[in-house]
């Protein structure tokens, strides 16, 4: 069993110098205040659709355990007539997803929310999320049969969704407890994103190492500090 005190997401962002890292404990944080932010600030229901529209950040796999938590299924792309909400990063103003709310992260280091704030009918995440909840009750099980994740026009319901992470992990030759590396010098697809950061850390006990902005030389660096015991690339 994973030690709740020891790395589970260890986060590198070679523009900004920024290495965070995330516990179990201290991702459980971030999970139980979104997943309330998401109840209480936009009422989303069990069976909701959310759309994530994330680069390769911490923040990825918290919004997609929390949106599971509440019992509603994460959308990959934008295609749906409209979502419930919205999550975008700094970049997407300009071109914004059909979605009865909208919330934005800055990526900002250390968790910061934007200096200016967003445009009128979008949520900063990182400014309003604190407020909420360090615990949220939800759901017991994700419900049988519903998506976890809806990517062009499938949907994957969650245990076919930890099956194909056991097969990623054999083909990664990811053991339980395993560490994997994800950079964005050869970015996977968003589904494998989700598989690998999300789906096996919490069925296998494996943790993520995340690296943005980096030259292949950082990213050897870091491998070898971090003592990672699998890569993720493009299939």
């Amino acid at each position: 069993m994973r030690d709740p005190a020891s790395p589970l997401i260890t986060f590198y962002d070679g523009d900004t110098g920024e290495r965070l890292e995330l516990s179990e404990i201290s991702f459980n944080n971030w999970l139980a205040k979104t997943a309330n932010m998401l109840v209480d600030e936009f009422d989303l229901q069990r069976r909701g659709h959310v759309f994530v529209d994330l680069p390769l950040h911490w923040a990825f796999p918290v919004w997609v355990r929390a949106i599971w938590a509440v019992g509603a299924s994460v959308h990959l792309e934008s295609d749906w007539p409209e979502f419930d909400v919205a999550v975008i990063g700094p970049s997407t103003f300009s071109e914004l997803p059909n979605a009865q709310e909208i919330v934005a992260c800055s990526l900002r280091p250390m968790a910061q929310s934007f200096p200016t704030p967003p445009p009128a009918g979008i949520v900063d995440y990182f400014a309003d999320v604190r407020i909420h909840g360090d615990h949220f009750s939800g759901i017991s099980e994700f419900p049988a049969g519903q998506a976890a994740i809806v990517l062009e026009d499938q949907a994957f319901p969650m245990d076919w969704l930890e099956n194909q992470a056991r097969q990623l992990a054999t083909r990664l030759q990811l053991n339980d407890g395993g560490r994997i590396l994800i950079t964005d010098l050869d970015p996977p697809a968003a589904f494998d994103l989700a598989l690998a950061s999300v789906v096996a850390p919490r069925i296998m006990g494996t943790s993520v190492v995340l690296v943005t902005n980096s030259d292949p030389h950082a990213v050897q660096r870091i491998a070898e500090q971090e003592r990672v015991t699998a890569t993720l690339s493009r299939p």
